[in-house]
């Protein structure tokens, strides 16, 4: 990850225009990178939502395998193709506080 290392008159600048060239792009760049780890972030938070979501749909039916199939694809108006998606149980649920064999 890239650190911003500012001088003391840029820290108290009430404008980045102040900056010269080389701290404005090392500014660009941190800013950037931070941006990029807080949406890889998000992106990690929502698939494991959704894979949440899938579990709590197996098991409440009582299944130990859910397949979705997603034929005909389209995403941001562009066809991506056939997805198949197939959830499947590891290990059995145990009593809490117990971290027994499957």
């Amino acid at each position: 990850m890239a650190t911003l290392t500012l001088t003391d008159e840029e820290k108290v600048a009430n404008s980045f225009l102040s900056f010269d060239d080389a701290s404005l792009g090392r500014l660009v760049k941190y800013g950037s990178l931070k941006i990029v780890a807080l949406a890889d972030e998000k992106n990690a938070l929502c698939a494991m939502t959704c894979a949440m979501m899938l579990v709590d749909m197996a098991h409440a039916a009582n299944a130990t395998t859910l397949t979705l199939e997603l034929n005909n694809a389209n995403y941001d108006g562009e066809g991506i193709g056939d997805w198949k998606l197939t959830l499947k149980r590891t290990k059995k649920n145990t009593p809490k506080g117990t971290h027994g064999p499957t």
